[in-house]
């Protein structure tokens, strides 16, 4: 968070965690929306977690809409079992990679990494350690 804060021409959304909650946060406008649910409607299950499918639908209509923009850096946060079974993020990380001009930035778990790889079809690459 620290660097994308620091970075112009960058977009992207990132999944913070505010008051015990996970969040997703759209780079360029500086918009949080709540990405757990406490409820079973329209929801999208994960181990223990419920997120909001709306929030979902918002959070890839803005990676979308980034692939217009003249930006250096575009960054996911994160490809996770969601997107490798064809949800989450997926169809909005399939458009960035054929059609982004920016330089992307995924997060990806090392035990999910070969596998998103793969998915993704990604061969040229490079891995920043955290």
């Amino acid at each position: 968070m620290n660097w994308v804060l620091s970075q112009k021409d960058i977009n992207g959304i990132l999944q913070p965690v505010v008051n015990g909650k996970r969040c997703l946060y759209h780079i360029s406008s500086k918009t949080f929306q709540l990405l757990e649910s406490d409820s079973n409607i329209d929801t999208i299950n994960v181990g223990k977690f419920k997120f909001k499918k709306d929030v979902i639908d918002w959070a890839n209509k803005k990676l979308i809409e980034s692939v217009e923009g003249n930006y250096k850096w575009i960054v996911v946060d994160e490809i996770g079992l969601l997107e490798l079974n064809g949800a989450g993020f997926d169809k909005s990380i399939k458009i960035l990679l054929s059609r982004a001009r920016a330089n992307l930035i995924f997060v990806i778990r090392d035990q999910l990494l070969t596998k998103a790889l793969e998915h993704y079809k990604i061969t040229d690459y490079n891995i920043l350690e955290l």
